[in-house]
This record gives structure tokens, C-alpha cells and sequence, in this order.
């Protein structure tokens, strides 16, 4: 595992607590979270492993997968800001995480899932922001391959379908967010919509999708700001969160890796005003161990030819995080529906691939801009 800048760290803790000691649950009912079970700190470099977990059970008697156990784990540190030319210390947010491990020996080669071994994570922390920075910052990690867990470092992009006004359009031509036009769209973006602006994006699968989400201009309290234009409750007054595998000939490299085969993972950071923290989903989802969304989580099991995929809306009609319910989730379903789950078109490396994003009048956009096209660099900058 590693997080973040590799030689910008200040030794990371990693405190792990096991079933069914659930962090989250115990500190949202105000209770003492009790010490962890163990604790690790990463090397300068901000890399760490665990080489052993017990299970804590007799398991001579048990069939090969028969026993499973989930680990709860937290991240907490510094890093050295170098931007200002003089090296500041700067606190980290704990990042929170769990997996599940089974007493199914792995391999050594292969899939990972259902074993008692974990792929390599890339967890990327951030430091405390203001509400002058953001409302919501979401952050999209990921590690090695789920089938081969070699050094193979897949490509992937964050894409946000946001809501609109004709304003928006006519300055941008529609509502999306990506590395294509992260430039453009970051010297407004906190002053026409969509209010999305990407704070760091991968380079060849190395490094995180950061993005950052404001508020409308002069409203007090700061809230999320959705489109005045759209229909009253609008499904789609929302921003899309979607996941693309990049198109382009420079990322020929990755042509043979899917979505579906990465361990992708999504975590949302929230400031309220009172509490700047990782937005953990337990309590809203149901799922007690629901600390972000990832591939193969209950809402999230990526088909093996999706090409594009849509991870939750940051929604008004919802008021909060939208996560489940999109058209075609269950995976049978192939057509290009608006807002719909996964994408499944232009699967070769060709200049641009189209979105089925939902802002559509349909939906109560207005105005409408999707299904929209993504246009991608034919030559590595």
C-alpha cells in the first residue's frame, strides 16, 4: 500500500481495529472509539504493509473461504507542502477504510477477491480545507489489477456531468468536467455552473482524481449550487460522478486493462462549516461498512464491457449523495439511457466516446445538453 506523495510524507499511522469493532458506528454514537487492535507506521516514502492479521477463531475446522473477517483501518499523518518555496508541515484528515479478508489461501497468482490476500492500494489524503476551498471534495483512488495484482497501474479519469444554466452553455457548450477542459473551466468555475473544478488529475495512472465542489456565489449559509433554470425537483439537477477509462492514442499502454478489473474506490470529504471530515456512508446507505463506494461493493459490480462508469450524484431532488437507482444498474441492461449507470460505447482507442449522462429535458434540464461527447488528446502532453 502507499499513500500520497512519495517524498512529501511524514511517516504515516496506519491503526487497524477488526470485526466487529466498527469505528464508524462507534464515533456516530458519540461513544469512545476504543484503542486498535494494532498499529503500523508507513516508511518516508509512505509505503506499508501488514504481513499478518488473525482471524481470532479456530479455523482447522472451516472449508477453505468459509471464514471471513473485515479490517477497519485508519490513516493519519503530515506531508511538506513545498508550494510556497519554503517546506511547511501540514496536516493530513484521517482517511478511513476497511477490507475483508477470508481464510482462502491466495495462490499467488490470479484474483485477489475472496482471499486472504489484498491487492496494493494507492490512498491518496488530503489536508483540512476551508469552505472558501470547497463544499465537498471528492477523490478517486485506485490500485493494481483485480485479476493480476502485478505493477500494472491502469489509467482512469474522473468525468462530471453538472447541472447547467444557458449562461454555462453558451461559454462552455455543456455541463462536463474533465482533463480535456480542466483548464478552461477552472478560472470559473466557482462563478458559473457547473461548480467543479479538478484539483489534481493522473498522469498515466499515477496519481489521484481530486475534485472540488462550491457553492452558489454570495449564498449565506454556503450550499452546493444547482441549476435556477432547471424543473423543480429535477432528477437532473445533479453533478454525475463517472469514471472513464481514457480513448486517446498516448494511453494505447492501457488499452488492455477495464474498468471493471481495477480496484477503484471513491471517498467524499465534506465542510460543513463545523466539521471538515471524510463524509463516511454507514449511516445513510445502511451498509455498515460503507466508508466510500468502490468496484464490487453491493451498488457498484462494473461489467467487464463497460467503458464508462457512474459512481453516485451529488443531487438536490436526494438532498445529498445519490447512489443507487440509476437505469440499467443491474448490468443487463445495455442501452444508452440517460443518466444511466454504465456506458458501454467506444470501447477502441478513437478521439472521442459519448457520455449517456442524464441532463436531459426529460429529466427537467434546461437546458439540456446530453447525451454529450468526450474529446480526447492524440498526442501525450
Amino acid at each position: 500500500m502507499a499513500v500520497g506523495q512519495k517524498d512529501q510524507l511524514v511517516n504515516i499511522s496506519v491503526s487497524v481495529w477488526p470485526h466487529p469493532t466498527n469505528p464508524a458506528t462507534i464515533m456516530r454514537a458519540g461513544q469512545t472509539l476504543p484503542d486498535p487492535a494494532f498499529s503500523t507506521v508507513s516508511d518516508s516514502k509512505g509505503f506499508f504493509s501488514v504481513a499478518t492479521l488473525s482471524f481470532d477463531a479456530p479455523t482447522a475446522s472451516r472449508g477453505s473461504g468459509q471464514y471471513k473477517r473485515r479490517f477497519y483501518f485508519r490513516l493519519s499523518g503530515s506531508f511538506v507542502d513545498r508550494t510556497s518555496g519554503n517546506d511547511q508541515l501540514i496536516q493530513l484528515l484521517p482517511l478511513w477504510w476497511n477490507y475483508e479478508l477470508t481464510n482462502s489461501q491466495w495462490s499467488g497468482q490470479g484474483d485477489l477477491t475472496n482471499t486472504n490476500n489484498s491487492p496494493s492500494f494507492y490512498f491518496y489524503m488530503t489536508p483540512g480545507f476551508t469552505q472558501n476551498d470547497a463544499l465537498i471534495r471528492i477523490i478517486l483512488s485506485w490500485g493494481t489489477l483485480i485479476s493480476n495484482p502485478s505493477n500494472t497501474i491502469p489509467d482512469l479519469d474522473l468525468v462530471i456531468a453538472g447541472p447547467v444554466t444557458q449562461e454555462s452553455i453558451n461559454t462552455f457548450g455543456n455541463g462536463i468536467v474533465n482533463f480535456a477542459n480542466k483548464d478552461a473551466k477552472a478560472q470559473a468555475s466557482n462563478q458559473i455552473l457547473p461548480y467543479a473544478k479538478i484539483i489534481t488529475d493522473s498522469a498515466q495512472g499515477y496519481g489521484p482524481e481530486v475534485f472540488d465542489f462550491y457553492g452558489t456565489p454570495g449564498a449565506n449559509p454556503p450550499t452546493i449550487g444547482f441549476s435556477p433554470t432547471y424543473s423543480n425537483n429535477a432528477a437532473a439537477n445533479a453533478y454525475e460522478v463517472w469514471v472513464d477509462r481514457p480513448n486517446s492514442s498516448p494511453n494505447t499502454d492501457n488499452s488492455f486493462t477495464t474498468i471493471a478489473d481495477t480496484n477503484s474506490f471513491i471517498l467524499l470529504y465534506f465542510n460543513d462549516g463545523v466539521k471538515n471530515e471524510q463524509q463516511l456512508s454507514d449511516a445513510r446507505t445502511g451498509v455498515e461498512y460503507a466508508y466510500g463506494f468502490y468496484n464490487r461493493d453491493v451498488w457498484n459490480h462494473v461489467p467487464l464491457d463497460a467503458t464508462m462508469w457512474h459512481i453516485i450524484d451529488i443531487s438536490q431532488a436526494e438532498q445529498g449523495i445519490k447512489w443507487q437507482g440509476f437505469p440499467g444498474e443491474n448490468g443487463t441492461d445495455r442501452s444508452e439511457q440517460a443518466g444511466a449507470k454504465y456506458a458501454y460505447n467506444s470501447a477502441d482507442f478513437i478521439p472521442t466516446k459519448q457520455v449517456p449522462c442524464g441532463h436531459t429535458s426529460a429529466r427537467g434540464a434546461n437546458p439540456p445538453y446530453c447525451p454529450a461527447t468526450l474529446h480526447y488528446p492524440q498526442t501525450k502532453k
